[in-house]
């Protein structure tokens, strides 16, 4: 069957999002919150939300592959999914 021609973009996606959210969202929401100035909680809770919306991307990126290349059965889990070993395929 083989794979779909956008597997690779979907991969790259994966990765750069993964570590935008990580690296630097996530991060950027905990300095708003620890700032002192007007409104930095309502900026904190705009970054953070915005960083779980692309989590929930990147998530959905990897379960989408997992399935595309076979990695998943029927009676796998979510927590089976983020074994390291499955992000060295």
């Amino acid at each position: 069957m083989g794979f779909p021609t956008y597997f690779t973009p979907v991969v790259q996606a994966h990765a750069a999002l993964g570590i935008l959210t990580f690296l630097v969202l996530f991060p950027a929401g905990v300095f708003f919150r620890i700032l002192d100035m007007p409104r930095s909680r309502t900026f904190h809770g705009y970054v953070q939300t915005f960083a779980y919306c692309t989590l929930t991307a990147v998530v959905g990126m990897g379960i989408w592959m997992a399935k595309t290349i076979d990695v998943v059965s029927l009676d796998a889990t979510l927590y089976s999914l983020s074994s390291p070993a499955n992000h060295l395929v």
